[in-house]
């Protein structure tokens, strides 16, 4: 690094640096994000930041997700209410087969979901 430093001169070192930053930035804004899901659609959120989740075996960014905004904290906490009574008003058995169901398609699809 010293020898780095020394060539390149304190002034260009400090550009790489900056430029090697910039970069790594860039490459962390232009993954694929996962979007909200509120009253039943998927919604692209309008916040400006975004939290990586990573592969733990290569490290990989596989999505970011993101710190959602008030305004969309505030609609899926809305709509969690309104769908809370109609859903509390079903059956056990209703509602464990719809979960049984959900497991299924989750099986089915496993290989594009990863």
């Amino acid at each position: 690094m010293n020898t780095l430093l020394t060539r390149l001169g304190k002034s260009s070192f400090s550009k790489l640096q900056t430029a090697v930053v910039t970069a790594r930035a860039l490459c962390h804004h232009h993954g694929p994000t996962t979007k909200n899901f509120i009253n039943g659609e998927f919604v692209e959120s309008q916040t400006s930041e975004w939290i990586d989740v990573h592969n733990p075996a290569t490290n990989e960014v596989v999505t970011r997700v993101p710190k959602s905004t008030k305004d969309e904290m505030e609609a899926a906490v809305a709509a969690a209410k309104a769908a809370f009574d109609g859903w509390s008003k079903e059956t056990i058995l209703t509602r464990q087969q719809v979960m049984f169901n959900y497991q299924a398609l989750i099986k089915e699809n496993l290989v594009s979901i990863y």
